[in-house]
């Protein structure tokens, strides 16, 4: 096996100027490529005929991204339950260096948090769940002591 790291998350989006605001502008993502897919290969690869998107890659510098997808000619499936405990890809997780300025940050600018950030009873951070325009599970984490932070986790 060759896998070297994690590339990114996959998140189809009713709206991609709502999401290029929340992801772009008050996540810093910086957009990569953004144009339309469709044609057979694309077809083929999601297994649905005629399918045409508006996809957006939009990376950190650590080269990890988000590769927004908006279908413009097939519908979407709502999500039936937002819990915290629905089935399938939970969460999309990213580090933070000052967790409390980008919960003020994001609050200011009208988005809902579960909680404010939190200290762990188990490892030294502090974390925060929000959701996306679409209802994604977005967590933010800022590692508040590297000296003990379990190997691998820092």
């Amino acid at each position: 096996m060759a896998i070297k790291g994690f590339r990114h998350s996959g998140i189809v989006v009713k709206d991609m100027e709502k999401s290029m605001q929340f992801y772009c502008k008050m996540l810093n993502h910086k957009v990569i490529v953004d144009f339309i897919e469709e044609g057979k290969y694309f077809e083929d690869l999601i297994g649905i005929s005629n399918a045409r998107a508006r996809v957006v890659k939009a990376g950190l510098p650590d080269k990890t991204f988000v590769e927004l997808i908006q279908f413009l000619n097939i519908d979407y499936y709502e999500k039936s339950f937002l819990g915290f405990n629905f089935r399938g890809c939970n969460h999309i997780c990213f580090n933070d260096d000052d967790i409390e300025t980008t919960y003020s940050s994001l609050v200011e600018n009208g988005v809902n948090f579960i909680t404010p950030p939190l200290a762990s009873e188990f490892d030294p951070v502090k974390t925060c769940f929000c959701r996306d325009p679409d209802g994604t599970l977005v967590q933010f984490v800022e590692v508040t002591d590297v000296e003990n932070i379990q190997p691998g986790l820092e």
